[in-house]
């Protein structure tokens, strides 16, 4: 399976971490403003060094000892600059210089829910925390892209919310076909974290299909196979 990952979606790894996971509690309108000239600086080496390991990456071919480290590698790497990430990837998305925002819900598990319900393991555990976003062509994907980047504030997990993604859980390919309304979405998973017992993979599957479902052009949401996989 990590084969398949590696040939076909690696290429654009670099563009999947920069709308990697997101931040805590600072409000979305912070990242509008200017990065200090020091701070663009840091973001722009730790690119350059981003750049370098994708493509040592890259030069190998198929899946042997050298690649795995080179995974392992690229992980840490990712890990160890998260903050860095988080800053890129949310800049880019708020940023974007339109007259209008929409009102969009991103999905998450919400224990309070789960407790009424006495079934963890259901859909209507799932509920909506909401952003205002810019209204772009690119809206659904956006959304998308902030469901993984956005993290939880204090106050929204006190509510009972949960199920951020990880650093390592990359969107690699958004894809709408207009023929039958249906969401392709693949992954790249460097850690494997929508693996596990069939409650959470439902579960987290959930979180993305109810994320995309709200929008009146999506009628269905297909995951690659190889992922959330009980």
């Amino acid at each position: 399976m990590i084969r398949t990952i590696l040939i076909f979606k690696i290429f654009i790894l670099y563009l999947a971490i920069t709308f990697s996971v997101g931040c805590d509690s600072v409000k979305e309108d912070q990242y509008q403003n200017k990065e200090s000239k020091k701070e663009n600086i840091k973001l722009k080496n730790k690119k350059r060094n981003l750049d370098k390991n994708i493509y040592e990456l890259n030069r190998l071919s198929g899946i042997n000892e050298e690649q795995k480290t080179k995974i392992k590698k690229l992980t840490k790497f990712i890990k160890d600059n998260e903050e860095n990430f988080r800053a890129i990837g949310l800049r880019e998305l708020f940023s974007t210089e339109v007259e209008k925002k929409v009102k969009i819900k991103l999905y998450y598990f919400n224990h309070n829910a789960a407790n009424k319900l006495n079934n963890p393991c259901s859909s209507e555990s799932i509920s909506y925390i909401e952003k205002w976003i810019p209204l772009t062509e690119n809206i659904i994907e956006n959304t998308i892209r902030l469901r993984l980047l956005y993290q939880l504030s204090k106050k929204e997990i006190d509510k009972g919310f949960s199920g951020d993604f990880p650093i390592t859980f990359l969107i690699t390919n958004i894809e709408l076909a207009a023929s039958d309304s249906v969401l392709t979405l693949d992954f790249l998973d460097l850690e494997w974290f929508s693996s596990g017992g069939s409650c959470r993979v439902s579960i987290l599957k959930s979180q993305l299909r109810k994320t995309a479902l709200q929008f009146p052009q999506v009628n269905s949401v297909i995951f690659p196979k190889a992922l959330f996989q009980p």
